[in-house]
């Protein structure tokens, strides 16, 4: 089995094999670990709010969940890096296989599909970043009705 390179891969044939093992256990792996971690974060406020019942103060007033405070612009400008970093990554793989002349038909479309998928993720996070600039100032008072 050669690389892109030209080495001969040392693990050969295994390696296609455990590829796709391993990606379907991590793919698989982080819900149940977002479930579990949910599940522990439930159980430490119920034993919060018990203990609290047990030494007599007044649960209405006892606040187990902070408000999050809402950063404008942010996820809009994280969603455009991310596309413009898939459309990037995808450009220089494409020309460094093209340099070694390993694309195939396959290759090209792949490479076509991922610059397409990088640009949905781009055009979105230009959405979100628009959507706060419409609606800065009602964001704005929002947070400001919070601090008072």
């Amino acid at each position: 089995m050669t690389s892109l390179f030209g080495s001969v891969s040392p693990l050969g044939q295994v390696s296609a094999y455990w590829i796709p093992i391993v990606a379907v256990v991590f793919v698989f792996s982080i819900p149940i670990i977002a479930i579990i971690t949910e599940y522990y974060e439930k159980r430490n406020k119920a034993r919060l709010l018990e203990r609290a019942i047990e030494k007599g103060v007044d649960v209405e007033n006892l606040v187990l969940d902070e408000p999050k405070v809402r950063m404008p612009y942010r996820s809009g400008m994280v969603t455009v890096a991310t596309g413009v970093g898939i459309i990037v990554a995808t450009a220089v793989i494409g020309i460094i296989a093209a340099q070694f002349e390993e694309i195939v038909t396959g290759g090209a479309v792949a490479i076509g599909v991922f610059i397409g998928i990088g640009a949905i993720v781009a055009i979105i996070g230009g959405a979100l970043l628009w959507n706060d600039r419409m609606n800065i100032e009602r964001l704005r008072q929002q947070q400001n009705g919070r601090d008072a």
